[in-house]
């Protein structure tokens, strides 16, 4: 199972020289244009295992604690949930020209991975008991995709924001208060953009994940064990 967070808090920015030839702002401003650094950090996530729940109560849990529906099998003994993040935050440097101001997207941070990766396995089972082991090797393995998964895609979203950040251009804004915004807007384009390809990752994940969630896994996983 798999949830996706975003996140667009963060930004900052660096106020440069005085350009005072009223007759060329948009002109000052548009050659202002340079690369967009752009800086990815992958977040793998910690796993988290839940051993002290029914089977019958993991899909309340989920509501309760990570505000997700399921509707789960009653054969279900363990869940593995990856709650993936898209975060960016980034800093714009202004100029002021005259009574004007321009703003150039200086550099993007994106986040992207896995905000909490949480294991449940039904607490009828002890910790070394052929069942738990089972189980938990399943939900590691899950674990393991999600996270392979991850890797695959990561470079296909850093090189989406990098078009995406270059495509920018500098704007001139009337007041200091616009200028500031005009940062929070960039980013929020940055966003948006990102979005279908946040999409395709997580059909990605389901693909991945349900190779190994078919009747005949099930099937062998039952036989390796009989005190269910």
């Amino acid at each position: 199972m798999r949830k996706i967070l975003f996140s667009l808090v963060l930004f900052s920015f660096t106020f440069g020289g005085n350009y005072a030839k009223a007759d060329r702002y948009d002109d000052f401003c548009s050659a202002s244009r340079s690369q967009v650094p752009v800086n990815l950090n992958i977040n793998y996530g910690e796993v988290e295992y839940l051993h002290d729940l029914k089977h019958s109560s993991f899909a309340r849990y989920l509501r309760r604690e990570m505000d997700m529906k399921a509707k789960l099998a009653q054969t279900v003994r363990g869940l593995t949930v990856a709650e993936a993040s898209f975060g960016i935050q980034g800093n714009a440097e202004v100029t002021k020209m005259g009574n004007r101001y321009c703003v150039r997207l200086a550099n993007v941070d994106i986040t992207f991975g896995y905000s909490r990766i949480v294991v449940l396995i039904d607490k009828k089972y002890k910790e070394k008991s052929c069942e738990y082991k089972v189980i938990k090797e399943h939900e590691d393995t899950h674990v393991y995709l999600n996270r392979q998964v991850l890797t695959e895609f990561a470079p296909r979203i850093k090189q989406k924001v990098n078009e995406i950040a270059a495509s920018i251009p500098p704007r001139v804004e009337y007041t200091k208060v616009r200028a500031e915004k005009a940062l929070s807007e960039m980013l929020a384009k940055v966003q948006e953009a990102v979005k279908p390809d946040m999409a395709e990752f997580r059909i990605l994940q389901d693909e991945r994940n349900q190779a190994i969630d078919t009747k005949e896994n099930y099937r062998a996983t039952t036989n390796m064990c009989d005190r269910w």
